[in-house]
């Protein structure tokens, strides 16, 4: 019950359902106890639903729960893919919503070196994910000046 809730939630984060999202992950992260890989999992999608409802310090506090609660806690057959990785991957993510995407860019980057071998599809998305903060990175920085190229 707590993976099909966790699930959910970051299904209601892709659909921009942030309210939503939060509930889910809250529900699976009192259903999975206090720092378990399972819980991790929630937290991170729960970290990343508040970031889509631009709450930047519920968002970092929920990171750094799952960042802890995932070291602490062996693994699960139903968490394989999850890690640290995964959580930078996420919170990368959350730093582009909230608009900081020269640390999104970083944080893609760093996630992407401790990617395990053979996860191909994700180095791939990444990456792209990563080449879409810097572009929006550049774009903003090069805002102000912007009236010089016309």
């Amino acid at each position: 019950m707590t993976f099909i809730l966790s699930r959910k939630s970051q299904l209601a984060c892709d659909m921009g359902d942030p309210g939503e999202a939060i509930a889910l992950a809250e529900a699976a992260m009192r259903l999975a106890g206090q720092d378990t890989v399972l819980g991790a999992v929630a937290a991170t999608y729960g970290a990343h639903a508040h970031a889509l409802d631009g709450d930047e310090a519920a968002s970092s506090h929920l990171y750094d729960w799952a960042r802890s609660a995932v070291s602490a806690d062996g693994s699960t057959p139903w968490a394989a893919f999850f890690g640290e990785p995964y959580i930078e991957v996420y919170r990368a993510q959350s730093r582009a919503v909230l608009g900081d995407h020269g640390t999104a860019a970083e944080g893609f980057g760093v996630a992407i070196s401790r990617l395990k071998p053979g996860y191909h599809r994700d180095r791939g998305v990444y990456l792209a994910r990563q080449g879409n903060a810097f572009a929006e990175f550049a774009d903003r920085a090069m805002e102000p000046n912007r009236h010089l190229a016309l």
